[in-house]
């Protein structure tokens, strides 16, 4: 279930944004961000409470993870701070770069935090080795092409330790 807020365009829901009406120093686009992260936090406590329901929540796999730091210096009509690093969204310094994921799940040691590095390329290759509990290049179908360095790694192992 891929959600893409908050992200660029800055929209959500006439309900979540007249709940942060006021509350934002008249920043209305700082007011579609709060509405944005409001919208997703109740998107994902519904689906959390559909799969506990249903008796799936303790073999669901749950990650969060973005693709760059936030924009700084009002690109995209908005401001976040990545301090202590460095940039942002459309920098290679390491403030538009690297960013923080969480993942809970089966085989995912509780509390447990690494430091070490997971880019995003390297989600397909170790949620399928995960999945399959084989090396994930035994999923590559005949006459696909060959796997080459820098089209990600299986990180299972590591998520796992």
């Amino acid at each position: 279930l891929p959600y893409q807020a908050v992200h660029w365009p800055l929209e959500a829901p006439p309900q979540y944004v007249d709940r942060y009406r006021g509350r934002t120093g008249g920043d209305t686009r700082r007011q579609l961000v709060c509405a944005m992260a409001k919208a997703l936090d109740d998107g994902v406590g519904q689906v959390t409470a559909a799969l506990k329901r249903r008796g799936m929540w303790d073999d669901s796999l749950v990650l969060f993870s973005s693709d760059n730091g936030g924009p700084t210096n009002g690109n995209e009509g908005t401001w976040s701070s990545n301090f202590p690093l460095r940039g942002g969204k459309n920098t290679l310094w390491e403030g538009g770069t690297r960013v923080v994921g969480a993942v809970r799940g089966p085989g995912i040691p509780r509390g447990a935090v690494s430091y070490e590095k997971f880019h995003a390329t390297d989600w397909l290759p170790t949620l399928v080795a995960m999945a399959s509990g084989r090396p994930w290049t035994a999923s590559i179908p005949p006459g696909e092409a060959p796997y080459l360095e820098g089209d990600g790694v299986d990180n299972w192992p590591m998520l796992r330790a």
